[in-house]
């Protein structure tokens, strides 16, 4: 009996596995592939190390892009580069670090559509905001995590093919990396009722949340990021955000492009007692990237002015009288 149910087990898989589909990239003999050698051209960022880079290259057409090219995907360890071997033809070639782990890809099919794409921010993720905050005005954009480091690079169009003359270079690949992610520090001077222990919840809206490579520009869609802010040394409220920049569909370099920046751009404040404060800081990112003068413009200061918060907690825990239910009409002035 064991014996029968086994064999009919065995029949059973092997008729499954007959009627299975297997669809897989194109494979070819070692023989078949012509080496290639990567190099990563780090010129636009020197201080730049990062641990593993990924390279996708994908087989087109000289006539054209083809729908679906195959794609080979190359992961390089440190950033100096390397030597692959791959199938002669004609190709597209797309690549970022992959040392990183607030990200994720988008459109990856193809080479124009490739992204990468900021990962969800939601409250069951673990960070050290009391909650996701939300912008009055922009509750339809996505919660999303701040950024890693992120380079990326795109070479169109070259041929790998195999020489007559075994001796022959291999063909060499430069990748001129460039940073797609900024830092942005908001501070606000001369904040009222500032104590030590005060940490508050910030968002800001309309930032980047994906960028093309292969296009040379940020994803159309922007979300929201949430970060902390908190007593410095001198007295200020001070927070810090890296991000993609600011708006969609915008140019992956640092200087600002000769189309004026149409995104909006509210930071929003609270705490965990119910108080909270909205401002417009759009002139405040916009003129900052677009000013000719700036000479880190990968590093961006938002400076605000005259912040009003409510009063710390009385001892005892008793909440500070007057308190209430203001709702921040304070107006915050540029500096």
């Amino acid at each position: 009996m064991r014996i029968a149910l086994l064999t009919s087990m065995l029949l059973m898989l092997l008729t499954m596995a007959a009627g299975c589909d297997h669809i897989e990239l194109e494979e070819r003999p070692a023989s078949l592939r012509v080496p290639v050698k990567i190099v990563f051209d780090w010129e636009a960022a020197p201080e730049a190390a990062p641990k593993e880079m990924t390279v996708y290259f994908y087989r087109m057409s000289e006539r054209g892009m083809t729908r679906n090219p195959l794609r080979y995907v190359y992961e390089l360890r440190g950033s100096t580069g390397g030597t692959i071997m791959i199938p002669s033809g004609y190709y597209c070639a797309v690549c970022h670090n992959s040392d990183t782990d607030c990200h994720g890809l988008t459109g990856h099919d193809t080479y124009e559509d490739f992204g990468i794409r900021l990962s969800d921010l939601t409250s069951a993720s673990p960070t050290h905001f009391t909650r996701p905050l939300k912008v009055p005005g922009a509750e339809d954009e996505r919660l999303a995590w701040s950024a890693d480091y992120m380079w990326v690079s795109a070479v169109e169009g070259f041929t790998v093919r195999a020489s007559a003359d075994a001796a022959a270079e291999p063909l060499t690949l430069v990748f001129e990396m460039l940073p797609v992610t900024h830092h942005y520090t908001f501070i606000v001077h001369h904040p009222s009722n500032l104590t030590l222990s005060t940490r508050l919840n910030a968002s800001v809206s309309g930032m980047s949340g994906t960028v093309h490579p292969a296009r040379g520009v940020t994803g159309e869609e922007t979300v929201t990021h949430s970060f902390l802010m908190e007593a410095n040394d001198r007295g200020e409220l001070e927070g810090h955000l890296l991000t993609f920049g600011h708006c969609g569909n915008r140019p992956l370099s640092t200087r600002a492009d000769e189309e004026p920046a149409e995104g909006l751009h509210i930071l929003a404040l609270s705490n965990d007692r119910g108080w909270s404060h909205t401002h417009d800081v759009t002139s405040h990112i916009h003129d900052y990237h677009s000013s000719p003068g700036i000479s880190d413009p990968e590093n961006i200061v938002v400076e605000l002015d005259s912040l009003t918060l409510p009063p710390p907690l009385l001892q005892g825990g008793g909440a500070a009288v007057g308190v209430g239910g203001w709702t921040g009409t304070d107006e915050i002035l540029g500096r």
